[in-house]
């Protein structure tokens, strides 16, 4: 009997938690312009905090109240100052659960509010503005793309996006990519397209 009682205890816990993550799913997309359309299942959102750059934040569904995780998308040069700023800052201190989830995300990125939609760059001018940069879409420092074993050319040719060898293959491996075949697959970071990368002659990976 005592067994059972626990088990429904544990059960009206993990509810009670669950209801927690519902209100503030609820309070997302109802209050921060989410781009795109979710369910309850759901615990990524991309919120438009710039007319070209968006936040996709991660909600624990356990700990929902708690500061998500955050990951900028956009130009490098148009998520630069967002970047920065959560370079500067913890956003673990900022957080508050006394504030609103909207509250807190204008509080986070210094911002007065959220855009209404997020629009894309225009291909020539996205192309373009990165041919200028020159920089790995990851760490922003300059590469050199004559030495092609230093970079990788995504495939979208709306993105064509430039990254250092080990840069990708560590953002692949912090992903959950698994080394096949000597090669890494995953997403783009950039335009999430598909990606294959080849490991030969990259010693970050041991074996």
């Amino acid at each position: 009997m005592n067994t059972i009682t626990n088990l429904f205890e544990m059960f009206k816990n993990v509810i009670n938690e669950l209801n927690n993550f519902w209100n503030v799913y609820n309070e997302i997309i109802t209050t921060c312009n989410t781009i795109g359309s979710y369910t309850f299942k759901d615990v990524y959102y991309k919120i438009p905090i710039d007319s070209h750059v968006y936040v996709e934040v991660e909600v624990d569904p356990l700990n929902p109240l708690n500061c998500p995780k955050f990951n900028l998308h956009g130009l490098p040069a148009s998520i630069e100052k967002f970047q920065e700023r959560l370079n500067e800052i913890n956003p673990y201190l900022i957080w508050s659960t006394d504030n609103s989830f909207k509250e807190n995300i204008l509080n986070v990125f210094q911002i007065t509010t959220l855009q209404l939609q997020y629009e894309e760059e225009d291909p020539e001018h996205y192309i373009a503005s990165q041919n200028d940069l020159n920089c790995c879409y990851i760490c922003y420092d300059q590469l050199d793309t004559a030495i092609k074993k230093q970079t990788k050319l995504c495939i979208n040719e709306k993105c064509d996006a430039l990254y250092h060898m080990s840069c990708i293959c560590e953002w692949l491996l912090n992903s959950g990519s698994t080394p096949m075949f000597e090669h890494l697959q995953g997403k783009c970071p950039q335009c999430e397209e598909d990606m294959l990368v080849a490991l030969e002659n990259f010693d970050l990976i041991k074996t």
